[in-house]
């Protein structure tokens, strides 16, 4: 009886360390993949690409790594946000360029009031374009740029809670990345 718990013992820990290895595998998988994105939007940066391309690709990575179904880099001016990098769903229904009034109650609105990161799953209301397009998940993530709020980068999915629980992160990883290509740009431009 004691050699047969034992044997049933080391099967079950045999198992576990199998769907271990696989979570491990997994794991390591996304972060190979983030750290591909990332290197990719470094080359761009480091390029000096210009910074329309810059926004596209990162809205690109980011939709991409995050799984998400729309991704915009938007830049604040006053009362207003402009897009000026997208990527998803809705690409072509709001090209870049296109300025929205900044609405109350907003991931936006409220990433600008706080200056930090916002994330939101499962809401029914808000804008109309949101209720329209049918997203249900949204994280923004702000981009600074000289101790000032620039934009923000946001991502949104049709799922509730659809987005990874350490999208936020993530998304702040690419949003340094654009903070860094806009600085440049403007340091050069003052040359």
């Amino acid at each position: 009886s004691a050699i047969l718990h034992a044997m049933l013992d080391n099967t079950t820990t045999v198992a576990q360390l199998r769907e271990r290895a696989q979570e491990l595998a997994s794991e390591r998988e996304g972060l190979v993949a983030e750290h591909a994105s990332l290197r990719s939007v470094a080359t761009a940066v480091a390029t000096s690409s210009p910074p329309r391309a810059i926004f596209t690709l990162v809205a690109s990575e980011a939709l991409r790594l995050l799984a998400a179904d729309g991704a915009a880099v938007l830049r604040l001016d006053g009362d207003f946000a402009e897009l000026v990098g997208t990527c998803g769903d809705g690409n072509g229904e709001y090209p870049v360029g296109t300025r929205f009034p900044l609405l109350p109650n907003t991931e936006l609105a409220q990433m600008r009031s706080s200056g930090q990161p916002v994330r939101t799953d499962g809401y029914t209301s808000g804008s109309r374009h949101r209720r329209a397009s049918g997203y249900r998940c949204c994280v923004c993530a702000p981009i600074w740029v000289d101790q000032s709020l620039w934009g923000g980068l946001c991502v949104v999915a049709r799922q509730p809670a659809a987005l990874s629980t350490d999208a936020t992160d993530r998304l702040e990883e690419f949003a340094h990345l654009v903070a860094t290509s806009i600085a440049n740009t403007e340091r050069q431009a003052d040359q």
